[in-house]
């Protein structure tokens, strides 16, 4: 095989690899989304509070299940991504929802 040939062999390889890669972790990030953020829980989480920054909107919610307390991030229209992140105590355990 001629160098040139080994080149354009290796050069699609890399291609398609790269597409592969992109597609598989395009799909992941859009899954984790549809499961992190509320509007697809609402079985089982609960907003307590809600606001904006200039360009974040949070939720504070908890689970009803554990109790436990998060924060969930949604940047520029969700373009950037969503986070989910618990809450904890200043003793560094995890804050949990009571009634007020």
């Amino acid at each position: 095989m001629k160098k040139k040939d080994k080149f354009k062999v290796i050069a699609f390889g890399i291609l398609i690899v790269s597409a592969l890669v992109i597609t598989i972790l395009t799909l992941a990030s859009k899954q984790s989304q549809v499961e992190a953020y509320p509007e697809y829980n609402r079985n089982r989480f609960v907003t307590i509070e809600q606001g904006s920054l200039d360009f974040l909107d949070y939720r504070i919610v908890y689970d009803k299940k554990t109790k436990v307390e998060y924060m969930i991030t949604d940047y520029n229209d969700r373009l950037l991504g969503v986070t989910i992140t618990p809450l904890y105590n200043q003793d560094g355990t995890l804050l949990t929802y009571r009634k007020k």
